[in-house]
């Protein structure tokens, strides 16, 4: 697990999660069961 978090203004930070995780869907599937909104979720290839 990483966990890294931008600061693009006062009000509002981006933040970049990467899991161990073969399937980006069932990533994307347990930040909607929790109704965490995201952006998008991508497979990385070697993390």
């Amino acid at each position: 697990l990483s966990v890294i978090t931008v600061k693009e203004s006062e009000e509002k930070r981006r933040v970049v999660i990467k899991v161990d995780s073969r399937n980006a869907e069932d990533v994307a599937r347990i930040l909607e069961m929790y109704e965490i909104p995201y952006d998008y979720v991508v497979e990385e290839e070697g993390f």
